[in-house]
């Protein structure tokens, strides 16, 4: 029975060995039918390739004409933050130049005949104060009749130069700016006019000296040059790859940085566009002679326009680059679509295998995108101190972290900020670096008053964080320290004042000052506290990122750990005490990331 099953089977592997054979001898005789028409063949594979390449080449141009247009919005949206930046700047200067006048009226009230020609005292006060505000040519006193009060003599007449005929000394003897509704002693800014000797140009801030009758006594003006403003927007613009400019609102160039090959400070932007200023323009040739992407921005309260220009070769290089990597992709898929197409002829008349052989290819395209850098002070600002050791350290939760600490060496001592805005992000960031600019625009200034520092400061992000509609405000300790002594100021987190011999205390801030942004004037809250510094004392200052950095478990820091930590590591270096902190810091994050930025700065004062 066995043997039966045996042969059966034998017999059915013959058999169907036999319908193999036939059905491939009826194969060969299919494609011997289909080799005689092998021009159809061709043309059906020619119509294929073409279908491919045509479906292929056609998504290239036309992702790459989608992602132009993208390159050319990041470009615009760029060219608007930088507007934002170079308006908040030059706000911050003119406010100075501003407040720099309003207090120069004040300390020239006070002094006897301080109209009077060859006032010694008043000659001095107006040389310090043009010797301590960078963007400042020359200040000129002007009398009731427009003689130049500190200025020379005229050679024919042996009297002072008169300025009557100028524009800002009739507007307040005339009483203009109170006709158009502006108050008597507001600023008033003239066009750009072209310097005698040079190739900058300069223009006049003016503020009008009343007596208590409403007299007008002299007029106090302030020659700014377009060089003095421009060195401001260097720092900002250095990861910029396009242009700043300012304009005065009749169409005047003032200022361009960088300046270009060609010198068009002075140009008429006004007159060549009409005196018509488009927001939407994106293909214009505003200053470069070729296309960019130009975006500007009236200012608020003073006759200027700020502008960033982008040069459309600059804004759509990282497009070309990717561009040009499509298409050599598209052409190795071409070259590849053709060869596939003819290996695929020749498939179809040499075989019966299986006809989708086609292969596709993908690949992928990486971005990057460039983070924005706030300033901080380096190395060799912390190791240029005199008696300090001074390490910092800071780390955003974000890209762009909203916490502030600088370290500002100056003639009388040193300068030491430790800020932190509400929040992180982007409007945080900004409003840190106006606090920076406006705390060292108000030292290279000459003005040393904490009390006046801080109310400066104050008023000035108040007006900025309104009009950016932000809900943010700012906690800010200034310190000013001069041979062993630290006055303190402003409110922020308590300040941990450790002793050479380890024995260390917080010292509160909360009645020393206010919180920025929130209120106009803080002037009734600011006090100040000073503390002494032997050889191997010192201090730490922090911001809540530290002290409030929750683990896995949801318990915090606290200032209890930072103390202990401290007082351990003390007869170390500043560096290696802010190394233990932040490091005692991530260990009790335990691998979790902060949800704050975290700012720390180590200073003592060093043994002799």
């Amino acid at each position: 029975m066995g043997y039966r099953v045996e042969q059966v089977s034998l017999w059915q592997q013959v058999a169907q060995r036999w319908r193999r054979q036939r059905g491939q001898e009826q194969t060969l005789m299919s494609w011997q039918n289909l080799q005689q028409n092998q021009a159809s063949l061709r043309w059906l594979v020619i119509v294929a390739a073409v279908v491919l390449l045509l479906t292929t080449n056609s998504y290239v141009v036309l992702e790459s004409m989608r992602t132009r247009h993208q390159a050319l919005e990041a470009a615009a949206v760029s060219a608007d933050n930088m507007v934002t930046i170079i308006d908040e700047t030059t706000q911050r200067v003119v406010q100075t130049s501003e407040l720099m006048l309003a207090v120069l009226s004040q300390q020239l009230l006070l002094k006897e005949d301080f109209t009077a020609v060859g006032n010694s005292q008043v000659h001095l006060l107006l040389k310090q104060n043009r010797l301590v505000t960078p963007f400042a040519q020359n200040i000129l006193l002007l009398d009731s009749e427009g003689l130049w009060v500190n200025g020379a003599v005229s050679e024919i007449t042996g009297e002072p130069m008169s300025f009557a005929d100028r524009d800002y000394f009739r507007v307040h003897r005339d009483g203009v700016l109170v006709a158009e509704g502006t108050e008597r002693d507001a600023l008033y800014v003239t066009e750009p006019v072209a310097a005698r000797v040079g190739d900058f140009w300069f223009l006049g801030m003016s503020r009008a000296i009343y007596d208590q009758d409403d007299t007008l006594l002299a007029v106090l003006v302030s020659i700014v040059t377009s060089e003095g403003i421009a060195g401001f927007y260097e720092p900002l613009t250095e990861a910029w790859a396009g242009e700043v400019s300012l304009l005065h609102t009749s169409g005047q160039l003032f200022i361009q940085q960088p300046l270009g090959s060609d010198n068009v400070i002075g140009r008429d932007i006004g007159a060549a566009f009409g005196r018509s200023f488009n927001q939407a323009l994106v293909n214009s040739e505003p200053l470069y002679g070729r296309p960019a992407v130009w975006r500007y921005d009236y200012m608020e309260n003073y006759p200027f326009i700020v502008s960033a220009t982008l040069p459309m070769d600059t804004a759509l290089a990282a497009w070309r680059e990717r561009t040009e990597g499509r298409i050599l992709s598209s052409l190795l898929r071409s070259v590849l679509i053709v060869l596939v197409a003819w290996a695929v002829w020749r498939y179809l008349l040499t075989s019966q295998r299986n006809r989708d052989t086609f292969a596709r290819m993908q690949g992928a395209i990486d971005t990057t995108q460039a983070l924005q850098r706030m300033l901080l002070p380096s190395e060799s600002d912390l190791n240029g101190v005199d008696e300090l050791d001074i390490a910092g350290f800071m780390e955003a939760a974000e890209e762009v972290g909203g916490d502030y600490y600088d370290v500002l060496p100056h003639k009388n001592g040193v300068r030491i900020g430790m800020g932190d805005v509400t929040g992180h992000g982007l409007e945080s960031g900004i409003i840190m670096l106006m606090t920076q600019t406006a705390v060292r625009t108000l030292l290279e200034s000459g003005i040393h008053d904490p009390k006046i520092h801080l109310d400066v400061v104050n008023r000035t992000l108040y007006h900025n964080i309104r009009r950016m509609q932000a809900d943010r405000s700012l906690t800010l300790s200034l310190l000013d320290y001069n041979q062993g002594d630290v006055c303190i100021s402003g409110q922020h987190e308590s300040v941990l004042l450790v002793r050479a011999n380890g024995d260390a205390e917080y010292i509160d801030t909360i009645d020393l000052g206010f919180v920025l942004g929130l209120e106009l004037d803080i002037k009734p809250f600011v006090n100040d506290k000073t503390l002494h510094l032997e050889p191997g004392d010192g201090i730490v200052l922090y911001t809540d990122g530290i002290t409030e950095a929750e683990n896995p478990e949801g318990n915090l820091y606290g200032l209890q750990r930072l103390r202990d930590i401290t007082q351990k590591m003390w007869s170390q270096p500043a560096r290696n005490v802010q190394h233990a902190i932040v490091e005692d810091v991530k260990k009790h994050l335990a691998g979790s990331a902060s949800d704050d930025d975290i700012t720390l700065l180590v200073l003592k004062r060093q043994t002799v």
